[in-house]
């Protein structure tokens, strides 16, 4: 909703409270029945604050610059919220923050420890010290859950379960590790909580690619854009079904015109160069590849795509090493163990072809697919 950006200023003061349930993407705090009713809360705040920093500024407070620091960084989120209606809430936004009023607390503590009288000194060092002490025990408390992702989101989904956003996250982490069932598990408790969710059905499209099933794809993507117009996945996700689908044209429009609006995006990029290669222009699209590997480089479908470019251009060492890192990352993904055995025929490496094969043979249709396999290749069981 444009306009209640300002809502969110109470919530990240909230993260100077050491005890505060800290995740890295948290809902915003309510603070009322009502959005209109949140906003006009959020907008006094703000103005409170603001007006207190008038008046330091006025006086030529040492304290001024101190306040700057913390309120400043803050505006660039709270008016892209209320002017384009993205909540951008999360604790990374009061990282610098923080630190204005850190120096703000410490230039006025002496101030503070004289009007509370005979004790005032060892009452601020208290409350200091508690504060800092209790910071530094709640930040080794969490560490544990940041030890990876799906850790971190299985821990957003426990502290704030009716936050959609973790379930989503934890169903990307899922889909990337092949654990698809469990994966829509957590879109379908996603999308219970909010059914406008469009980053629920960029998750679906991204289940779909794994099973190889482009339609459902093709109408996850499109499910998605009807609900965020803008969102970037989804047109990507949707060039790429459009593309598996060899509707080519319509993909080439649709990458043409992300190109040009995200000039450099590496997975712009992996994409447009998998479109090149379906194109059948496979040496161009080799360059384009590898400059998005540069920042993707756990993408396994960027890998595949540099594979596949490599092995048509004759390069079958490069093919086999960029198979080999696809299997590596996506280990369920049956088409890359069968492309790295047909990389290591063509090279003559047979311990390598039968190493790849009985992977494949272990996966779902894995057993038919690679009877094909020793059929096209005239190669014996193993």
């Amino acid at each position: 909703m444009r306009g209640a950006g300002w809502a969110l200023f109470p919530g990240y003061a909230a993260y100077l409270w050491p005890w505060f349930a800290h995740s890295p993407d948290r809902a915003a705090p309510r603070l009322a029945a009502t959005p209109g009713a949140e906003t006009m809360i959020g907008a006094l705040c703000v103005l409170a604050v603001v007006a207190v920093f008038l008046g330091l500024l006025w006086r030529r407070s040492r304290v001024g610059p101190a306040l700057a620091l913390a309120l400043f960084p803050l505006v660039p989120p709270l008016v892209l919220a209320s002017t384009r209606g993205y909540g951008l809430f999360g604790e990374r936004h009061i990282y610098l923050p923080s630190a204005g009023v850190v120096w703000a607390a410490a230039l006025a503590g002496p101030a503070w420890a004289a009007r509370l009288g005979r004790h005032g000194g060892r009452i601020v060092v208290a409350v200091a010290g508690v504060l800092v002490l209790g910071g530094a025990l709640e930040t080794l408390r969490i560490i544990p859950a940041y030890h990876d992702d799906e850790t971190m989101y299985r821990t957003m989904t426990a502290r704030e379960p009716g936050n959609p956003t973790g379930f989503v996250g934890l169903a990307d982490e899922l889909t990337r590790r092949g654990r698809l069932d469990e994966s829509l598990t957590m879109l379908a408790r996603a999308q219970a909580l909010d059914p406008a969710l469009a980053s629920v059905f960029v998750g679906r499209a991204r289940v779909a690619a794994q099973r190889q099933d482009w339609d459902g794809m093709l109408a996850a993507a499109g499910h998605a854009l009807t609900l965020d117009r803008d969102l970037q996945s989804a047109w990507l996700l949707r060039g790429l079904a459009l593309m598996r689908l060899r509707r080519l044209d319509e993909a080439g429009r649709d990458l043409e015109r992300l190109r040009q609006e995200y000039p450099g995006h590496p997975e712009v990029g992996a994409v447009w160069g998998q479109y090149l290669i379906e194109r059948g222009r496979p040496a161009e699209a080799l360059p384009v590849l590898a400059a998005a590997a540069g920042l993707l480089a756990e993408e396994p479908s960027l890998w595949d795509a540099i594979g596949v470019a490599s092995g048509q251009t004759g390069r079958w060492e490069d093919a086999r090493a960029a198979f080999q890192h696809t299997v590596a990352l996506s280990p369920g993904y049956l088409a890359g163990w069968l492309r790295l055995a047909a990389a290591c025929q063509r090279l003559g490496d047979a311990p390598g072809r039968n190493r790849a094969l009985t992977q494949a043979d272990a996966l779902p249709n894995g057993p038919p697919a690679v009877a094909a396999f020793q059929r096209q290749f005239g190669t014996s069981p193993r």
